[in-house]
Order: structure tokens, then C-alpha cells, then sequence
């Protein structure tokens, strides 16, 4: 028989056995750029090495200098093209100034440069103002105590049309001026002088116009509605058709004054100083009188029912009120273009 040969025990052959080396773990992160790189390398052999050297030159430090003095140039450029064109605004200011204050009757280009003074354009957001302090590119001149008077122009100096809507207006002297169909809505044109000045369908909507002088003023078809007239002088001045809707009369003084077919609804005319010439021909909506300490000037306003035409509402006033002394149809004008039939409302 043959010899049994021993074997060694398994723990021992196990035993004898080099240890594999298990790969270590590695995160997420690292297996992600390790793709990237992986995929990096594939691309590179893919290329030529000419294209290879162009793309190691673009992100070498020459390429970046060239772009950041590029970057600065440009900068630069832009601060000088609106540094210029700072220059060019201020230069067409001064000439509107010298143009607007130059004495010189009729329609000379006043107009024009008035509402490029009055302009506004370019504002910039909040943050923007917060951080730098620029409301907009061109703000609003103030037009104060500016004088466009027909005595210190040599005639009467023609505005016809002209937009000064939030212009600023304090003390000017517009007296005689030909201002018919102007927009001056929210503006301030407190201390003002507008006397004799033609202010025909004019536009003169939450304006402030305190103890601004319309003496003689014409006022034909005029919107004053929600307007600040406390203290304003507005003796023989012709309100004929004007609508003073919720206007504040307030210690105004209206003597002489041509009240005819003016809508005082909700207007206050507290301390307001009336004489024996001053004509009244004056309505207001029944749910909306005018406010007055004195029950004279109530009894006085015609009151118009909302929903009653202009028509139907001048023949009920002549048949039904004749100590009112409204005449069956207005001398020189037409029924229909006496009273808007619509009211500006407080949102407008």
C-alpha cells in the first residue's frame, strides 16, 4: 500500500494566503470628478495638439491680462460716453433757461423749453437710488419765480398747449400769458401770479395754488377739480363752466368773480368772500353739496340729480327756480358743451 501523505490543516493554507487589498471607499464627490477627469482626458486625446495648444493659451495669464485691460478700457469708455452726455444735458438746460427767460413776445419757442425743463425721464428702480443717490437721468428744473409775464416780454407771451404737469411753479409770474388747453395737473403753483392770463380748457387738476393770484383770469371751460385754491385771489375772474369739483375755496377771495354754470359739488367754501357783483349761476349734485358756513351761498347752487342730463337739468332750473335768474339758454355758447357729464374722480 501506499504511504499516506499528511496534509497541513486549512486554517493554515488560509493562513499562508496573501491578503487581497479592497479598494477604499470613496464618496460621491470624488467619484464625480474622478468622471470629470476621466472624461477630460478622453476629450484631449480626441483633439489635435494644435487646437490642444490654442485652448492651454486661452486660459494662460497673457490671454487674461489682455482681457482684464480690455475689460478696464471698456469701462472706461462708457464713463467717458456718459460723462458726455452729462455735459450735452446740462448744455440743452442752460440753453432752454437763456431761451425761456430771453424777453421775447408771441410764440418764440417758450413752450418748448419750458416742458424740456419740466421733463423727467430715465428714473431708475429703488435699489438703485438707494445705493447711488440717482433718481432718474433727467430730473425735473424747478421753474420758480419764473417770469413769463406780458409786460416783461414786451406782449403776451404764447403757451398755448403747453404740458407743465408736476411742474414746480411757486412764485412765477404768468400774468397775461396765453395758457388754453395747458396741462398743469399737480403742479405747485403757490404765491403764482396768473392774473389776467387766459386759462381756457385748461387742464389745472390736484394742483396747489394757495394764495395765487388769478385776478381778471379767464377760466372758460377749465378743470380745477380737487385743487387747492385757499387764500387764491380770483376777483372778476371768468369761471364760466369750470368745474371746481371738491376744489378748497377756502378764504378765497371771489369778489366780481363770473360764476356761471361752475360745478361746486363737494367744493369747500369756508370763509370764502363773495360781494354784490359777483355773478352766481352756480349747481352741484344734491348728494354732494358744496360745504359753507353762510346758508347764502347754499341756497344759491342749483342742485342736479346724478343721473340727469345738462339739458333736462337747465330747463328744470329755469322753469322750477327763477329767483336763480338762470337764462333758458347761455348767451354765445351751446347747451351741450356747458358741463362735461363725466367728473374726474379721486384716483385720476
Amino acid at each position: 500500500m501506499r504511504p499516506s501523505v499528511s496534509h497541513p490543516p486549512i486554517r493554515q493554507r488560509l493562513a499562508r494566503r496573501p491578503v487581497p487589498k479592497l479598494p477604499p471607499e470613496t464618496s460621491f464627490k470624488d467619484a464625480f470628478v474622478e468622471a470629470l477627469q476621466e472624461d477630460r482626458r478622453q476629450e484631449e486625446k480626441k483633439i489635435g495638439p494644435l487646437r490642444r495648444g490654442v485652448k492651454r493659451l486661452r486660459f494662460s495669464w497673457f490671454v487674461v491680462g489682455l482681457e482684464t485691460v480690455g475689460l478696464i478700457s471698456l469701462i472706461f469708455a462708457a464713463g467717458l460716453f456718459i460723462y458726455e452726455l452729462r455735459e450735452r444735458q446740462e448744455e440743452r438746460i442752460a440753453r432752454s433757461w437763456q431761451l425761456a427767460t430771453t424777453p421775447a413776445p408771441g410764440n418764440s419757442g417758450k413752450r418748448e423749453a419750458l416742458e424740456y425743463l419740466n421733463s423727467q425721464y430715465g428714473c431708475f428702480p429703488d435699489a438703485i437710488v438707494y445705493l447711488f443717490g440717482l433718481r432718474c437721468w433727467k430730473e425735473r428744473t424747478p421753474l420758480q419765480g419764473i417770469d413769463m409775464s406780458a409786460s416783461a416780454n414786451g406782449g403776451q407771451v404764447f403757451l398755448q398747449g403747453v404740458n407743465l404737469s408736476g411742474a414746480n411753479l411757486e412764485g412765477a409770474n404768468l400774468s397775461g400769458a396765453n395758457l388754453v388747453s395747458a396741462d398743469l395737473s399737480k403742479s405747485n403753483a403757490n404765491n403764482a401770479n396768473l392774473s389776467g392770463a387766459d386759462l381756457s380748457r385748461a387742464t389745472i387738476t390736484w394742483a396747489h395754488l394757495r394764495s395765487a393770484n388769478l385776478r381778471g383770469a379767464t377760466l372758460a371751460h377749465t378743470k380745477l377739480a380737487f385743487s387747492d385754491l385757499s387764500s387764491a385771489n380770483l376777483s372778476q375772474a371768468k369761471l364760466i363752466s369750470a368745474d371746481l369739483f371738491s376744489v378748497s375755496l377756502w378764504f378765497a377771495n371771489l369778489s366780481g368773480a363770473h360764476l356761471q354754470y361752475v360745478n361746486l359739488s363737494d367744493a369747500s367754501l369756508s370763509q370764502t368772500k363773495f360781494d354784490e357783483n359777483t355773478i352766481f349761476r352756480i349747481w352741484a349734485f344734491r348728494d354732494q353739496p358744496p360745504t359753507a358756513e353762510t346758508h347764502e351761498i347754499v341756497r344759491l347752487v342749483a342742485t342736479r340729480e346724478r343721473d340727469e342730463l345738462w339739458d333736462t337739468f337747465h330747463k328744470r332750473v329755469y322753469r322750477d327756480r327763477p329767483d336763480l335768474r338762470w337764462p333758458s339758454t347761455p348767451p354765445g355758447v351751446t347747451v351741450h358743451s356747458l358741463v362735461p357729464e363725466t367728473l374726474p374722480s379721486a384716483s385720476d
